[in-house]
């Protein structure tokens, strides 16, 4: 599948209302009246840390292995965990940890993770705590293969835990921006913003997340050249010109 094809894709260039889903389904529910900012490319949606989030009731994509997740990120505070995009219920049927997840940890870890159906258990990839830091702007992203291996990588280095293999993450969870879920309430939520969130159903290679980090300068698979030129490059080259 080309990268050019996500099943979901986030510009977050709205001035406010819904987060719009470029591939025309998925569209996310402003809840608590999301703000914006500028991004990597043109928008970014802002988040208060308490009230703000963007949800999708139960969409029928990245669902299963094989699953890959890109955005870009800034943290303006990392007083607790604080998640960032996924299909994670924190208390589903039986206090289960349901789903798959990007997030950052109070320590300053990028960390994913997903709960497998098959076997019940929790597979996850690090990185070294103290890397993620509010303040500063990071892409990160991070894959789930068809049953072998989980990976992030965080300004395009990536890093793999020790290989294990696993099923598929539980499915029938809602798909969250800006915070995690549990029950039906908002959870470790963002106070930051985000930018050019995306998931497809096939693993990142090394070369998709260089295109998608692109020396960060940031990359939009879905627009028209399939590439935009962030804002301040092309004010700069309005100034020379």
């Amino acid at each position: 599948m080309p990268l050019s094809t996500p099943d979901v894709w986030y510009r977050c260039d709205e001035a406010s209302g819904n987060l719009i889903d470029q591939m025309g389904v998925y569209d996310a529910t402003d809840n608590g009246t999301i703000g914006s900012t500028s991004g990597v490319i043109s928008g970014a949606r802002s988040f208060n840390g308490s009230t703000q989030y963007g949800r999708v009731t139960n969409p029928s994509i990245v669902n299963y292995a094989p699953l890959s997740v890109t955005l870009w990120c800034h943290l303006n505070s990392l007083s607790a965990n604080t998640s960032l995009f996924g299909r994670w219920h924190a208390n589903g049927p039986g206090g289960d940890l349901l789903g798959w997840l990007i997030l950052v940890t109070v320590s300053g870890s990028a960390f994913f993770l997903c709960r497998d159906n098959v076997s019940g258990l929790v597979f996850y990839a690090e990185t070294p705590t103290g890397l993620v830091t509010t303040g500063s702007t990071y892409h990160l992203a991070a894959k789930m293969d068809s049953g072998t291996s989980i990976s992030i990588w965080v300004n395009g280095t990536k890093y793999t835990p020790s290989t294990s293999a696993f099923g598929a993450p539980y499915a029938g969870e809602d798909l969250s921006i800006g915070s995690g879920l549990n029950n039906s309430s908002i959870a470790d939520p963002l106070n930051g913003w985000l930018d050019l969130i995306g998931a497809y159903s096939y693993d990142f290679s090394d070369a998709d997340v260089a295109t998608l980090w692109n020396g960060g300068a940031g990359f939009d698979p879905t627009a028209p050249a399939g590439v935009v030129i962030p804002v301040f490059m092309a004010r700069a080259r309005q100034m020379v010109a």
